[in-house]
């Protein structure tokens, strides 16, 4: 998911004060910071509990140039599940089986062995035939982020200038 916003404002202020660009670069990381932040929070929030994992996986990257006044940033989780758990899995393809023959062991505590290969088994098989849906918590935190997030961007280019009038 990217959400892309241009403050045409931002670009008038680095043009009558080319001196702003300092400011530009520190008020605008912060806000970039704060915003992926909320939205982490947010997608964390709707992240399904199993064990965890996936919940405490989420992370931020922030990027950009910011001489050009550009920002970017993301929320990622490393976990090899979290596209499956996202938008779910189509029926005809098995899952695999070893991470589920784990989750069989640990949330439902049949001991490691013949059953619970036999239950992985079972599961992967109906997986594979009817699908999982998605939890789709990066659509919703991000949904439930934005409002917050575009009123941190929209008092960006006050910040700066009330910065510049302090200087």
């Amino acid at each position: 998911m990217k959400i892309e916003m241009e403050l045409h404002d931002l670009n008038n202020i680095m043009k009558k004060f080319p001196q702003a660009g300092p400011i530009i670069n520190r008020l605008g990381r912060r806000t970039m910071a704060a915003s992926l932040s909320h939205f982490e929070e947010q997608v964390s929030g709707e992240t399904p509990v199993n064990f965890g994992t996936l919940r405490a996986g989420w992370a931020t990257d922030m990027f950009g140039a910011p001489v050009a006044a550009v920002f970017e940033g993301k929320v990622v989780n490393p976990t090899l599940y979290g596209e499956v758990v996202e938008v779910g899995r189509k029926p005809g393809t098995w899952p695999p089986r070893g991470p589920i023959e784990l989750w069989v062991i640990r949330k439902l505590g049949i001991p490691a062995g013949e059953e619970s290969r036999s239950v992985a088994f079972l599961i992967a098989r109906k997986i594979g035939t009817k699908g999982t849906d998605g939890a789709f918590m990066m659509k919703r935190g991000f949904e439930n982020g934005l409002p917050k997030v575009k009123k941190l961007w929209n008092a960006l280019p006050d910040a700066i200038i009330r910065a510049l009038g302090a200087k």
